[in-house]
C-alpha cells in the first residue's frame, strides 16, 4: 500500500503535466480499441486467464507509448511477444531527440498495480527462468528519464525500482488448517494465480 500511495501522490504531481489533446486522446482510444480487437482474434482456447491479462496490458501500454512519444515506424504491436514494446522503450531510451517519454506514458509504466499482473520472468534459450526483460528494459527506461530531471521538478521522488517489483504473495493450498504446519506457495504477483483461473472460452 505505501508504494500506491506513493505512486499515487506522484502521479498527482501537475509538474508532470500528463494531459493531452483531444486529437491525441482519440488516437490513443482508436489504437488500443484496434489493437485489443486484434489481440481477440489471436487468443485460443490454451491462453490462460494471467497470459491473456499480460498481452492485453502490453497492447495498451505499446499503444500510449508510441502515439505520445511520437516515435515514428511502422504499427507494430505485442500481441504474442513482448518484443514490440521492449524495442520502442529502447529506441526511447538511446535517443534525445525526436522521440521522448510522454508523463502520461511515464505513470502508466511505472504504476504498481501494472506489474502486480504481469509475467515476473521469462526463459532463455536454455529454458532456465531470468527476470523479465520487459520489467528490465522498462525500468532501465524510467530509470534514464529520472536521471535526467532535475532535482526540483520531483516534488515526489519516483521510487521505480520499487514500484516494478511484483510484491510476494503467499497462497494457501491443501487443507486449511489453523497452524504453522499450513502448505503454502509464495508467488511474485498474481500472473500464475490468474493463470490457475477457468474462464469462459467461446467460440
Amino acid at each position: 500500500m505505501r508504494d500506491l500511495k506513493d505512486w499515487h501522490a506522484f502521479a498527482r504531481d501537475g509538474r508532470l503535466n500528463a494531459a493531452v489533446s483531444p486529437s491525441m486522446l482519440g488516437s490513443i482510444a482508436s489504437r488500443i480499441h484496434d489493437d485489443l480487437m486484434d489481440l481477440d482474434e489471436k487468443v485460443t482456447s490454451s491462453w490462460k486467464s494471467g497470459q491473456i491479462l499480460h498481452r492485453q496490458i502490453t497492447n495498451i501500454l505499446h499503444g500510449i507509448l508510441v502515439l505520445t512519444s511520437g516515435l515514428p515506424g511502422r504499427k507494430e504491436s505485442p500481441k504474442v511477444s513482448d518484443r514490440p514494446l521492449r524495442e520502442a522503450l529502447g529506441r526511447i531510451q538511446g535517443t534525445r531527440m525526436g522521440a521522448s517519454l510522454h508523463p502520461l506514458a511515464i505513470i502508466l509504466l511505472s504504476c504498481p498495480l501494472v506489474w502486480i499482473f504481469m509475467d515476473p520472468r521469462d526463459y532463455n534459450d536454455d529454458e532456465e527462468l531470468t527476470p523479465n526483460l520487459l520489467n528490465v528494459t522498462a525500468l532501465e527506461t524510467l530509470k534514464d528519464w529520472r536521471d535526467h530531471q532535475e532535482e526540483e521538478n520531483l516534488k515526489v521522488y519516483p521510487h521505480f525500482e520499487r514500484w516494478l517489483t511484483a510484491p510476494k504473495i503467499r497462497i494457501k493450498i491443501g487443507p486449511i488448517v489453523q497452524s504453522v504446519n499450513q502448505r503454502s506457495v509464495l508467488l511474485d504477483g498474481f500472473y500464475d494465480v490468474l493463470n490457475v483461473v477457468p474462464r469462459n472460452v467461446t467460440k
